[in-house]
């Protein structure tokens, strides 16, 4: 059985209570503790409890009232449909769109929540837009727009009979002082410190007499104040001082009850649920450990919106759309709360593999289906293909049967949602934990809450109902509901008239406590200074901090608050609320230091201690065995020559990084492009007099049309992803630079291209690899050359060294070589747009005299001559395989900025991690 804790010290209202009186609180949390409080004394008194007692927040007590006028048949009740929030909101913001000045801007459902917010305060401070008095504070015409705003809303409700929220008030009132709704004698309130005025009207129209409870506890006996390095540590602080007040209690069947105090836990939560979990249940990460089990309770709750598990409806759903975002796509495979399992493992990377080769930030749903349907061939049987690819088709006709487009009722569009995430099997075929139950409970009736906004939205297509839908979950709370726990983690309102046996308080800085003031930005400054309004002025924030400092400091026994001393790189002290406590360190007051209290070095110790460790001697591999398939040509060489391990993993253990979105096309997709256009010029032309027989006219057509030609047999092949106006700019960019080359290839000696693109297929020592050659020309003296066209810049002296960084050309002039041919030269074909030149290297009979041996060549390169350095370069190919052979893999860059810049293994290789001078990128 779960053991009741208590809160609050009732034995004073017990009396009261058990006579029936109400008692209002500001807020459920407040009432729900003091009726605990109130069960758990009568328990350990003895006292039969006949009736629960009648303990409500004001916010409960008025709909209660509400409820029975609806009951009674009340006119002013029935007569009128009574708006929720989120209908308000909406009708607030389309009247705000359609506005002139809403149409600029850019956030309509901010200022919409910001006018509504200030059209409930008009009500909760009884103030008439229409007086003298009013009017004045708003003699601006910027002013003005938010009372026509007001006005236009008021006539749309009286025109649909619609009734505000905040107007339930009025005529609850109204009930009470005509004796529809039966008066108290005595109503009683706690912690309801600051009443609006309607508010005070509203209890006061409903009894005879009210009584406001006062705090009469001792202040507490222990006040200390902590100062931390920064808002982080204090959290951390904050958690290792609640674990040790748990640890030294006295009686373990009593613990103590312990209160975490943050101001701003709205907003910092994630971070403080992620550091007491550290500390107090370091397991967490486990993923069987049971989420609902957490030694702690956090009274702020998350966006349902944000939960795992309804987050993964809305990748769902956005899968129905004609473009997806393929980020959120692959999120989506890899969710758990779909179809897929362990046994789509293979299957589901081999897609997402394909995914990221597209190379797009967003892809169409068709083309997606392709994939799928391309990887279901790969996988499975044809008679029993993948069932993601039925999913897909299934969720496509109910799509197409629908019609996204089309204007509908939500009613449809819920039955919809249903269908569509039915088809992915949303949640999934994995059991379920609690919170993941509450939170898709709470989203049926989440989906109940939006059907209902129909009449107030009208119909809409899918992407305003779907946005709709988010809108809603993501204002919309979750709190799980879990054990009960001795330690509460609170905001300063959520703890407020509650009783601790300790007390921790936190961002108690004098830059954040009290609050700056957050007027609304849209009611005049001098109204909301003149009536007093809450987060108006730092005057009145400084006396609601002072009021809830005292509530604090007479709430406990032991009350510790805390500071950081940093704040935004500006030095920061105690709040004045607190200057009077004595001051400490985290150290002094914990006993010890914080490192040695945290759990992550014991939680290290225990998790090495339960494994067997293998000793392992690194780099040294197995050797290429004979039955081992290695891919790769040039590049393999490339790899090791610049790092041993780079060739290793990337040829033997196949390790290639996914592929990123790019926008437009990439380099390698350019280079691509200029080497197609040159294969089909050079397939048409065949020799160099061919194209100089070319009059220039003649030239630039020919280079137009092949560059036309490429691109767009490249943009069919990636389903037609590039649009009119960046092919047409992308042509002209190519067929320049094509027209620049041949100028250069006019100027050439005689040639006759022999082979373009040639593939072959080449054994080199125990190696069986395949090259694609660029481009080979037979001389005007039956020699060859061979060309490598390279569209970025290139230097020959990348081929020089026993680790040469661009080994291709030595590669094939010897592959050549060893067919029989004679090759008198090797270049780099270098096509940019700031230049283009044959840079290159031969011997010196070579017919094409920029390419002849020279002295300079000579020195640089450590050969004697042409028929040398080829030597040299077959015995450096033969060392680089026989290296890769025998398994040599170690981590060695040749050069630690070039070789690793652009190298996607420094996770694996870990070079990074090996000293503080292994890698200098960033020079």
């Amino acid at each position: 059985m779960t053991q009741l804790i208590s809160l609050y010290d009732i034995a004073p209202l017990a009396a009261d209570l058990a006579s029936g009186e109400l008692l209002l609180t500001p807020n459920q949390r407040l009432a729900s503790r003091m009726s605990n409080a109130y069960a758990i004394f009568c328990r350990d008194n003895h006292h039969p409890v006949v009736a629960a007692p009648n303990i409500q927040s004001i916010n409960q007590w008025l709909a209660a009232s509400w409820q029975q006028l609806l009951l009674a048949a009340y006119p002013p009740a029935i007569e009128r449909q009574l708006l929720s929030s989120a209908e308000q909101l909406i009708i607030v913001e389309r009247i705000i769109s359609e506005s002139e000045q809403g149409q600029q801007l850019l956030r309509p459902r901010a200022t919409a929540q910001h006018v509504v917010n200030a059209y409930d305060s008009f009500q909760h401070w009884l103030l008439d837009k229409q007086s003298s008095e009013i009017q004045q504070y708003f003699s601006g015409d910027d002013a003005q727009i938010l009372l026509q705003w007001f006005q236009q809303f008021d006539d749309y409700c009286q025109q649909k009979a619609y009734l505000a929220p905040i107007q339930q008030h009025h005529i609850v009132i109204a009930a009470f002082e005509a004796g529809v709704l039966k008066k108290q004698q005595t109503i009683a309130s706690v912690a309801l410190d600051k009443p609006t005025p309607l508010q005070k009207k509203l209890i006061n129209s409903a009894c005879e007499h009210w009584r406001v409870i006062d705090n009469n506890r001792p202040a507490a006996a222990q006040q200390v104040a902590v100062a931390c390095e920064n808002s982080e540590q204090e959290i951390v602080v904050a958690a290792l001082w609640a674990k040790q007040q748990l640890k030294n209690a006295i009686n373990p069947n009593q613990l103590p009850t312990i209160a975490i105090v943050i101001p701003s836990l709205g907003q910092q939560r994630d971070k403080v649920v992620r550091i007491f979990q550290e500390v107090f249940c370091p397991e967490f990460q486990n993923p069987n450990y049971q989420r609902n089990n957490l030694p702690f309770n956090i009274s702020a709750g998350s966006p349902l919106g944000d939960e795992p598990i309804i987050a993964a409806s809305f990748l769902a759903l956005a899968m129905n759309a004609a473009q997806l975002d393929c980020d959120q796509i692959i999120n989506c495979l890899l969710s758990p709360f779909f179809l897929l399992s362990e046994q789509d493992e293979n299957a589901l990377a081999r897609l997402i593999s394909l995914l990221r080769e597209e190379q797009r930030a967003t892809i169409s749903s068709a083309r997606v289906r392709q994939l799928v349907e391309k990887v279901s061939a790969e996988f499975f049987a044809e008679d029993s293909p993948w069932p993601l690819l039925s999913a897909l088709i299934e969720q496509a006709n109910l799509a197409r049967a629908m019609g996204l487009s089309k204007k509908q009722p939500l009613s449809e569009w819920a039955v919809f949602f249903k269908q569509s995430l039915f088809a992915l099997a949303w949640p999934g075929r994995r059991k379920i934990d609690s919170i993941e139950y509450q939170a898709l409970k709470q989203w049926q009736q989440a989906l109940q809450l939006f059907v209902s906004q129909s009449g107030v939205l009208g119909n809409v297509d899918f992407n305003d109902a779907l946005n709709l839908f988010k809108q809603q979950l993501a204002g919309t709370v979750f709190q799980a509901q879990t054990v009960d726990s001795p330690i509460q983690i609170l905001g300063a309102l959520e703890a407020a008239g509650l009783h601790f046996d300790y007390l921790w308080l936190s961002g108690m800085s004098s830059k954040e406590w009290p609050a700056a003031p957050a007027p609304n930005p849209l009611l005049p400054i001098s109204l909301q200074r003149a009536y007093a309004m809450p987060n108006a002025t730092a005057e009145g924030e400084l006396e609601y901090a002072r009021l809830l400092s005292q509530g604090f400091i007479h709430s406990t026994d032991n009350l510790c608050v805390s500071y950081a001393k940093v704040i935004d790189d500006n030095p920061a002290s105690v709040s004045g609320l607190f200057a009077e406590f004595e001051q400490c360190s985290p150290e002094q007051l914990l006993k010890k230091s914080i490192d040695v209290l945290l759990p992550h070095s014991e939680l290290r110790r225990r998790y090495f201690s339960q494994k067997k460790l293998q000793p392992y001697e690194a780099y040294k591999t197995r050797p290429l065995s004979a039955e081992e398939l290695v891919k790769g040509g040039s590049s393999l060489f490339a790899n090791q020559a610049a790092c041993p391990f780079k060739a290793f993993a990337t040829h033997r253990l196949a390790l290639v990084a996914l592929a990123e979105p790019v926008l437009g096309l990439d380099h390698a997709s350019r280079g691509n492009l200029l080497h197609r256009a040159l294969e089909l010029i050079w397939k048409q032309l065949e020799h160099s007099q061919a194209l100089i027989d070319l009059t220039q006219d003649e030239q630039s057509k020919l280079c137009q049309d092949y560059a036309e030609y490429a691109l767009n047999e490249m943009n069919h092949r990636q389903g037609n992803s590039i649009g009119p106006r960046q092919l047409r700019i992308e042509r002209d960019r190519l067929s320049a630079l094509l027209s620049a080359w041949l100028a250069v290839e006019r100027e050439r000696a005689a040639f006759t291209v022999v082979s373009r693109e040639e593939r072959k297929v080449f054994r080199f020592s125990q190696l069986e690899l395949v090259a694609r050659v660029d481009r080979v020309d037979q001389l005007s003296d039956g020699s060859q050359l061979v060309i490598d066209y390279k569209t970025g810049k290139s230097s020959i002296n990348s081929w020089w060294g026993d680790r040469p960084e661009q080994p291709q050309l030595p590669l094939y002039s010897s592959l050549l070589e060893q067919e029989g041919r004679e090759v008198s030269a090797v270049c780099f074909a270098q096509v940019h747009i700031d230049g283009c030149e044959l840079k290159g290297v031969g011997g010196q009979e070579c017919p094409q005299p920029t390419l002849q041996w020279n002295s300079k060549i000579q020195s640089s390169s450590g050969a004697i001559d042409w028929p040398q350095l080829k030597q040299h370069w077959q015995q450096t190919l033969t060392a680089l395989a026989q290296d890769f052979i025998a398994g040599k893999s170690l981590v060695d860059p040749k050069d630690k900025v070039k070789s690793c810049q652009y190298c996607d293994l420094a996770s694996v290789c870990r070079i990074n991690h090996q000293g503080s001078n292994a890698m200098e990128l960033s020079e």
